[in-house]
């Protein structure tokens, strides 16, 4: 289970135009945590796009908390924690991630 995790995470993960390869800096984080192996590995399930046809929405659906990254226009790199009931976070298409934040008080207030 924790590895279908990471693949869909690693899935999630890359924009790049050079998909299934890690950049200097992600490549460095892997080392530094001992992952770099397992990133190797796991690299082929690297796309631009989310699997809707494997279940990947129903994963996403099941969650309770994740963690969306976002740089700004300075190139600052933020993360947030985002949670709610089981069906707050949705892929409705291989493109889309969809969060619903009708409940946080720092959007709607």
């Amino acid at each position: 289970k924790i590895v279908e995790k990471i693949h869909v995470l690693l899935t999630i993960y890359s924009t790049s135009a050079t998909m299934g390869q890690f950049h200097e800096g992600e490549i460095a984080v892997q080392v530094k945590a001992g992952t770099r192996g397992v990133a190797e590995e796991l690299k082929v399930g690297i796309s631009d796009r989310i699997d809707v046809e494997l279940g990947r929405n129903e994963f996403f659906r099941d969650l309770r908390m994740v963690y969306l990254a976002a740089v700004d226009g300075e190139g600052d790199v933020w993360v947030s924690e985002a949670s709610g009931e089981k069906g707050f976070f949705q892929a409705p298409d291989p493109y889309t991630l969809q969060v619903d934040v009708s409940n946080d008080h720092l959007v709607s207030g």
